[in-house]
């Protein structure tokens, strides 16, 4: 399992409006259908439910990839800009071919930057962020702590050279039960043929990163959990909300349980990201030395 990066973060929040809209109008319709026919029928039940699950996931996945957009275009127009260059289409089509050999010597070895098919004219344009690094259409994040984080980084000599970050890739399964599981990776990525200081000060910066001399984003899992108390108590009312009418016997079929069911458990969700971002937070200043750098990404 590798991280691939982040593509097309406009396109997929556009998507998520959609359905979060089509979510929205899904409840409208079921809860006029139930009101034509004063009570439950078999199609408002469905419509609220799905509709009900279409907003609220819609809706955080849209504040993802909104957040994934922000970040490109931040680093697009040189927002804490460490390092930019164009690779060349004849330097890329070496480098394509130098990768896919070193991608054939271990499945951990495998570049998590996917090349594109074809080579665009005017080369590949690499830029890169203070957390980050922009390669073509793709963003990846260059971070210390969280799912997707980096573990090291060098210098490849070759024609062109290469900087490639060691990274760790962190993921949940339940197989029989909940447990975390890690899978290392690599991200290599181009140096053009007249970038060697821009790779220098790519190079130095990310070693300073994991050398805890440079703290990047400083805020970035506090506001985290900022946001996961504050939607366990939006949820929370509207479990309760539900819990309340279906108390006070009002004939609204399943909307209440509906309502329980998904405060409950997007609530607990939210309360288990606050907690997951206030133990990063605490990770990503522990071991500060003195004198330390600090990056906010505003």
């Amino acid at each position: 399992m590798r991280n691939t990066g982040l593509r097309h973060p406009g396109r997929n929040a556009l998507i998520c409006l959609v359905v979060s809209l089509a979510g929205i109008a899904a409840l409208g319709w079921g809860a006029y259908e139930m009101h034509r026919a004063g009570a439950e029928t078999s199609r408002s039940a469905p419509a609220i439910l799905l509709g009900l699950l279409a907003t609220i996931f819609g809706a955080l996945l849209l504040l993802n990839f909104v957040r994934g957009a922000m970040f490109v275009g931040r680093i697009r127009a040189g927002h804490q800009r460490i390092a930019r260059w164009t690779v060349s289409p004849e330097d890329f089509e070496r480098f394509r071919a130098d990768d896919r050999q070193r991608n054939a010597r271990s499945r951990l070895y495998r570049n998590g930057y996917r090349p594109p098919r074809r080579t665009p004219r005017g080369g590949v344009e690499v830029i890169f962020g203070a957390d980050g690094v922009l390669v073509g259409g793709t963003y990846f994040a260059l971070v210390t702590t969280g799912a997707h984080r980096i573990t090291g980084v060098q210098i490849l000599p070759g024609n062109p050279p290469a900087i490639e970050f060691g990274t760790v890739l962190t993921w949940m399964v339940r197989k029989p039960q909940l447990a975390t599981r890690r899978s290392a990776g690599v991200l290599r990525i181009p140096v053009g043929r007249l970038a060697t200081d821009d790779a220098g000060k790519a190079l130095a910066h990310f070693q300073a990163v994991l050398e805890r001399r440079i703290i990047v984003n400083p805020g970035v899992h506090r506001g985290r959990m900022r946001f996961g108390i504050v939607g366990a108590a939006v949820l929370g009312l509207l479990a309760a909300a539900g819990f309340a009418l279906n108390a006070a016997g009002i004939e609204l079929g399943v909307l209440p349980l509906i309502m329980a069911v998904t405060g409950v458990v997007g609530g607990l969700g939210c309360l288990v990201l606050a907690l997951a971002a206030g133990r990063l937070s605490d990770r990503q200043h522990a071991g500060q030395q003195p004198g330390v750098s600090r990056i906010v990404d505003s």
